[in-house]
């Protein structure tokens, strides 16, 4: 091409021949061009099939992958459900280390729970058998600690806050669960004839005021206390009272003992089944205490009846055992206070004859009697024994007025 353009002149156009040669030379191109395409495509076609065929594998591949995947998410739910329930089955044979622990050393609530809802197995059982054990040596353990001398409220809180040891103990070995409650019971019975042997021996160190059942404050100078004053104030109480507070002390003190106790044997030890409580084994010799110390008191009238008033007040908490020892307290005190109306009576009436001058001036007696016998109906209605003192006030006034209207006639 560059030598025919060589040939042409510079400035002159080319020819229609000078064209004609060079399209024929272009289709030549274009045909080799062409010539070398089909080649190539000829070349390629079997690649072609190639990549169809490859094509047709890997979409064939990739449903198998999707059904692979979703088989697998079968498989894996399928896992998942099984390992649930074989996991379940070993947790349930398994034993927890710390409820082994706990079970040989320091048993608490939640082993005994744990083996109360564990399935029977010769495990589970051995377990159980370590366990009765460790609570026996725990209610021996509290058992001595009021022995030596522990304040009870503190020893019963503890045995409170783990109450589930006993009723495991009691459905497991019914028999030494009822061993160890009639332990606890005879170291009570102990600890509370002690103690209160300490209280009243303290209480008898108060000294006593004298009575003179006539005077204007007879009633109004008297003790109603509400709670029980410490054993140790006592022994260093500076003032004189009547002979009744020291009783109505011991009164308030067995009372309250007896509340706390019988709440705590029908909350600790019993099940709701059981016909008696057996809380006057405990208490049994501290009553026989309460009666040798009111036998010795020296009370009088007044006093008896406010002894009497605190004893009913004492019935209204329902404690059988409490009731049945008011009632033994009160058929000692009602003789005594007839008994006691009886001096009264013989008083009077020496008081009265007495005064061998007569004169129309009023006797003092009159109004001692007076301020005593509305004294005694504050306390208590009317009964025999007050109609009986008043009878007798009334008699030997009497005599005192006819000898009093004789002597007037006479002075007339």
């Amino acid at each position: 091409m560059e030598t025919v353009k060589q040939l042409l002149p510079i400035n002159d156009k080319p020819t229609n021949k000078h064209v004609e040669l060079q399209t024929n030379t272009n289709n030549i191109d274009f045909i080799s061009y062409n010539h070398q395409l089909q080649e190539y495509k000829t070349k390629l076609k079997p690649i072609g099939t190639i990549l169809e065929e490859f094509a047709d594998i890997l979409s064939t591949y990739s449903q198998e992958i999707a059904n692979l995947e979703i088989r697998s998410r079968s498989l894996t739910n399928i896992n998942h459900k099984i390992f649930e329930e074989v996991d379940k089955t070993i947790l349930e044979k398994v034993i927890p280390p710390n409820y082994i622990k706990d079970t040989i050393g320091n048993i608490n609530v939640d082993t005994i729970k744990f083996l109360t809802k564990a399935p029977p197995s010769d495990e589970i059982n051995l377990l159980k058998f370590k366990a009765i054990e460790s609570i026996r040596n725990k209610l021996i353990l509290n058992i001595r600690q009021l022995r030596d001398g522990k304040p009870s409220q503190l020893v019963q809180k503890d045995m409170l806050d783990q109450k589930e040891l006993y009723t495991f103990l009691y459905l497991n070995h019914q028999e030494l669960a009822i061993q160890l409650r009639t332990a606890y019971f005879y170291t009570m019975r102990w600890y509370y004839r002690s103690n209160f042997s300490k209280y009243i021996y303290a209480l008898e160190q108060i000294k006593s005021k004298t009575v003179d059942i006539f005077s204007h404050d007879y009633l109004q100078s008297r003790d109603f206390d509400t709670k029980a004053i410490p054993g140790q104030i006592a022994e260093n109480f500076p003032f004189p009272k009547f002979g009744e507070f020291k009783f109505i002390q011991f009164l308030l003190a067995l009372n309250d003992n007896i509340i706390i106790e019988y709440l705590f044997i029908a909350q600790y030890f019993y099940f709701g089944n059981e016909k008696d409580t057996k809380i006057e084994v405990i208490f049994k010799p501290v009553f026989e205490l309460g009666k040798l110390f009111l036998k010795h008191l020296n009370t009088d009238l007044i006093g008896v009846l406010i002894i009497l008033k605190y004893l009913q007040d004492m019935r209204k908490h329902k404690i059988p055992v409490l009731d049945d020892y008011c009632n033994q307290l009160s058929l000692y005190l009602w003789p005594l206070f007839s008994k006691l109306i009886d001096n009264a009576c013989d008083v009077l009436q020496k008081e009265i004859l007495k005064n061998k001058k007569l004169t129309l001036a009023p006797l003092n007696i009159t109004q001692q009697f007076g301020q005593l016998y509305s004294n005694l109906l504050k306390l208590t209605p009317e009964n025999n024994n007050i109609i009986k003192l008043r009878d007798t006030f009334e008699k030997y006034i009497g005599k005192v007025s006819t000898s009093l209207e004789v002597y007037s006639k006479i002075m007339m």
